[in-house]
């Protein structure tokens, strides 16, 4: 029985997929996480990280997807910030009042390694675990093309290049629901995707039950949402299968 899945695609300059981080380094993986489609169908219905109850709801009523046409390649940046040295009492509610109120001398320099992926493409799929539960496809299709937050790939600094073309397809499972996605934008954008993709073996990444693709390997990340305001994630595992590019 073919299910319904929102498919869209995902494509700028910049992107940067969070992983772990400890320490200065800020690491990137090469595929969308589950916390970032989220956060981006978030900020499209509007719903701000207070509003717990309501992201919670939406994090735990849906499955995520993603498929790799293109990693594009690593970059690191070499990242600095001024930041206030520590003041007992003394609370900052805004960048000026951080580097404002101290002397000179006592900013501090913080230093980060960050690091992106250029000029890739993916294509999401988001897919509900159960009928009538939580926002439906079509508002969440909606969110997408008329966003009441902006959206960006992972990080602020990191715009999206192309509209995301939320599309709900009717499929048997997930790999059936993005080739189909694919050959529709193909259609339109052949000659991006063809420039993008240059025969790379595409990569399909799945968390739920799928009817049509089984595993080469099963992969855990921690990118499920726990509590956005304290930036907590919880453990979700993650399968892989190999492609070929159409």
């Amino acid at each position: 029985m073919d299910g319904a899945y929102l498919v869209f695609q995902l494509y700028g300059p910049l992107a940067s997929w969070g992983e772990i981080a400890v320490g200065e380094i800020r690491h990137s993986a090469m595929r969308p996480s589950k916390s970032a489609v989220m956060g981006l169908l978030a900020a499209g219905l509007g719903l701000r990280r207070d509003r717990q109850t309501e992201l919670n709801n939406l994090y735990e009523n849906f499955w995520v997807s993603s498929k790799v046409l293109a990693p594009g390649f690593f970059l690191e940046d070499y990242h600095t910030a001024e930041v206030a040295g520590e003041v007992r009492k003394v609370v900052h509610l805004t960048r000026k009042s951080e580097l404002t109120r101290q002397p000179a001398h006592q900013l501090k320099t913080q230093l980060s390694r960050r690091e992106y992926r250029c000029d890739a493409l993916w294509l999401a799929a988001v897919h509900a675990r159960e009928k009538d539960v939580g926002p439906g496809l079509e508002a969440l299709q909606q969110a997408l093309i008329c966003p009441v937050f902006h959206l960006y790939l992972g990080r602020k600094s990191c715009p999206l290049a192309l509209p995301l073309m939320p599309v709900i397809v009717k499929a048997r499972g997930v790999k059936s629901a993005f080739d189909q996605y694919q050959r529709q934008r193909m259609e339109r954008e052949k000659h991006l995707y063809k420039l993008l993709t240059r025969d790379y073996p595409c990569q399909y990444y799945w968390e739920h039950d799928d009817a049509e693709l089984t595993p080469d390997q099963t992969l855990h990340r921690f990118d499920h949402p726990g509590d956005r305001l304290r930036w907590q994630f919880r453990e979700r595992f993650e399968k892989l299968k190999v492609g070929e590019s159409l």
